[in-house]
């Protein structure tokens, strides 16, 4: 099971002291599904892995609370001007707060991947609570800064086939058949050289002829 312990943070960004939730102990016990999501038994740790001052917005990881993180004023102007509104509009649930950091991670400059790591890990959280709207909204986010990434040649060679897939099985989990197809069909030219990855090449021949939500 996944155990929680509050924790007292303080914003970097605005100055706010607030307190949260953070995981102690968690499992991989729970169904994994066909898009690499990883699931425990009871809480999911993943909803509990980032932290939001409500009062600026300001999002990130236990880390980034701490006194050596200091944000640049630019960052802090745009956070106040893009997702400081928003807390009174919107309910900030696990997925949004992934959302928030994901914009915060390229107002930073971070790599197209690291985005669409926390855009697919928003998807994740909604999927965890049928959000499906959000869930959708947030994989297509995830496969554009993937497929970026890609183009960019940001991703290093050991890692190509597994983006290469996910961007198949996201945009087979959208609905597009077309691009998953596509996609997929180039998972077993990325793995040819990586015998370890061998498993990538079964997983998408599966997911073409006969996919499956869960392993």
């Amino acid at each position: 099971m996944t155990t929680l312990r509050n924790i007292e943070l303080h914003c970097p960004c605005c100055g706010n002291g607030f307190a949260s939730q953070v995981w102690v102990s968690t499992n991989t016990f729970g169904r994994s599904s066909t898009d690499l999501h990883r699931r425990a038994v009871g809480f999911q740790s993943l909803h509990y892995d980032l932290h939001t001052c409500m009062a600026c917005g300001f999002t990130g990881y236990e880390k980034d609370f701490s006194e050596e993180c200091v944000p640049d004023k630019k960052l802090i102007k745009r956070i106040r001007q893009n997702i400081t509104p928003q807390l009174a509009e919107d309910e900030i649930f696990p997925g949004k707060k992934y959302e928030l950091a994901a914009c915060i991670a390229e107002w930073q400059g971070l790599p197209a991947v690291a985005v669409g790591d926390l855009y697919l890990r928003a998807a994740w959280c909604c999927e965890d609570e049928d959000r499906r709207e959000e869930e959708y909204y947030y994989r297509r986010q995830a496969i554009d800064y993937f497929v970026r990434a890609l183009q960019q040649q940001e991703i290093p060679h050991e890692g190509i086939a597994v983006y290469t897939y996910l961007v198949g099985e996201l945009y087979r989990r959208t609905g597009d058949s077309a691009n998953a197809k596509l996609w997929l069909n180039r998972v077993a030219d990325a793995v040819s050289d990586n015998g370890e990855k061998k498993w990538l090449s079964e997983l998408a021949r599966q997911q073409l002829d006969q996919p499956r939500e869960f392993f």
